[in-house]
């Protein structure tokens, strides 16, 4: 599928009699292509059940893959889209980020030539996949992670969710991977009752079940 994309970018000239390079700014829409694929081609590796979870997470070509959401529902029913792929469409075509400006160039020292926008577009585009018509986009691999809120005594409680990516904020102590769900519920209801928390342990569940143990390959303790 082609996607009408919005990009900016920077042209360098030299005027007549001078030796330093100028920058002028241009703008314009090419056609980016959405790789299409058959359900057939995924293969189901996980599912997450945790309240607002992925789902159904495919492995395909040494990625993760899971249907896409609406990212604003709100900017949905303003501008008209009813599906993640419409969105797509329409953020590509109206409110792209595939802008490269003077500052990128004198402040980050980034390319802002024509290439470059192009190159960025392509690169973000490549965390989709049209698969029978429906939109995937790349996830990371699901790990369960323990939080606490406020000061125990289910003042705030204790959670156990599936997360995606790591947060530097958070103990590695309290990440497991997929595979461990038993071992994430006895930590959390230790980490839950210590504080109080009687109310949360009720919830603690494993809520990820993997179909292809090949492809856990996170180690949280390390």
């Amino acid at each position: 599928m082609k996607v009408k994309t919005w990009i900016k970018y920077e042209v360098s000239y030299v005027p007549p009699h001078c030796r330093k390079p100028r920058y002028e700014e241009r703008e314009e829409y090419i056609d980016l292509t959405l790789k299409e694929i058959s359900q057939t081609a995924l293969y189901l590796a996980f599912r997450d059940d945790s309240y607002n979870g992925e789902g159904e997470i495919f492995a395909y070509k040494g990625k993760l893959w899971a249907k896409a959401k609406l990212r604003n529902r709100s900017w949905a029913e303003e501008h008209g889209f009813q599906d993640p792929l419409e969105e797509l469409l329409w953020n590509n075509e109206h409110c792209s980020t595939y802008f490269l400006f003077h500052w990128d160039r004198e402040e980050r020292g980034k390319d802002t030539s024509r290439n470059a926008a192009i190159c960025m577009a392509r690169t973000h585009l490549r965390n989709y996949l049209l698969v029978d018509g429906v939109l995937f986009n790349c996830v990371s691999e699901p790990r369960y992670c323990i939080y606490t809120f406020g000061l125990g005594h289910n003042h705030g409680g204790t959670a156990l969710s599936v997360d995606y990516h790591y947060n530097p904020n958070i103990s590695k102590e309290c990440y497991f991977s997929a595979l461990q769900g038993e071992e994430a519920v006895k930590e959390a209801k230790r980490i839950a009752l210590g504080r109080g928390d009687t109310e949360s342990v009720k919830r603690f569940k494993p809520s990820i079940t993997v179909f292809m143990p090949e492809l856990v390959k996170v180690k949280p303790k390390k």
